[in-house]
């Protein structure tokens, strides 16, 4: 980035209504994932709903308030998820949205190919740092795809987006319409597991040696394996998704990464899900390398297919 970005960034920086007027009939929506979904975009999305048709909205892990998935929306958005999450699975069961069934890893080269197109991405990001570049925080995934794809990316600049590290950061002439806007992040709690996840999660434990590397998915029995870790030594982490829990594993010595041969005592993660107290712990920590999709997501991808 050259010195000018900062004359660029603010030539760039805008309203939410000229930003979302890029949105338009028929047009092709992509929405930032999960605990990183630009809620403020979002809400201006629903503003404009009685002026918009035919509006297709592309999401992967849905955590918020999915409001676009509404009966009353229907004329309006049709909510096509590559993930079905909890607040989309009631829609998709009834036919009002779709669910397109394919690998996580292969979700960013339909984007660059332009088998799914996209017309508009709206994003959330931490502000700039003094290079000119944006963190892309807790939800790198399909994210950085998107971006590199939209014919039309819009961000919501949020100083409450932690600054990650990995394959991060976008530099700010990547993004056409910067919204600033500062919200707490949506913040997801796993709800207490029944007696029969409990004994599922403790036997899965057991399967789990000293110095092996784990994927941990999103979902219920997954998050609570990692309780049942206590006593085990030098674990590693690549993985799908980390939430609080691991904060605790870390602290107490049982995931070090020394044994990893691919980022040794590095946590390798996609994203982040859970409440505030993970993304002040990834907040520009070194230990945490969040990387796309078509990486984490791929077990014959290489250190050379990105950064």
């Amino acid at each position: 980035m050259s010195k000018a970005w900062k004359a660029l960034y603010e030539q760039r920086k805008t309203d939410l209504e000229t930003a979302l007027r890029s949105v338009k009939r028929g047009s092709k929506v992509f929405l930032g994932t999960a605990c990183a979904e630009p809620q403020h975009l979002v809400n201006g999305l629903m503003e404009r709903a009685d002026s918009l048709h035919d509006v297709q909205i592309l999401h992967f892990v849905t955590l918020g308030n999915a409001p676009y998935t509404e009966k009353r929306f229907d004329n309006r958005f049709r909510h096509n998820a590559f993930f079905v999450g909890p607040n989309s699975r009631e829609a998709i069961n009834k036919a009002r949205a779709d669910y397109t069934p394919v690998f996580i890893s292969e979700i960013p080269d339909l984007f660059r190919r332009g088998i799914v197109p996209i017309d508009v991405a709206l994003i959330q990001t931490s502000p700039p740092d003094r290079h000119g570049f944006l963190s892309l925080g807790i939800s790198v995934d399909i994210v950085r795809a998107a971006v590199e794809s939209a014919r039309v990316v819009i961000a919501q600049v949020n100083g409450q987006m932690p600054r990650t590290l990995g394959d991060t950061f976008i530099p700010a002439n990547k993004v056409h319409y910067i919204v600033e806007h500062d919200d707490p992040l949506f913040e997801f709690r796993y709800p207490e597991p029944d007696e029969v996840e409990d004994i599922i999660a403790k036997n899965v434990s057991k399967l789990i040696s000293d110095g092996d590397t784990i994927h941990v998915g999103f979902g219920h029995i997954p998050y609570r394996v990692l309780s049942f870790l206590n006593g085990k030594k030098g674990l590693g982490v690549h993985t799908e998704v980390v939430s609080d829990v691991l904060i605790d594993l870390i602290e107490e010595g049982i995931v070090t990464g020394e044994n990893k041969t691919l980022h040794p005592g590095k946590v390798v993660c996609s994203c982040c899900i859970g409440t505030q107290k993970i993304y002040d712990y990834v907040d520009n920590n070194p230990l945490f390398a969040f990387y796309p999709a078509e990486y984490v997501y791929n077990p014959w991808s290489s250190p050379k297919t990105r950064g």
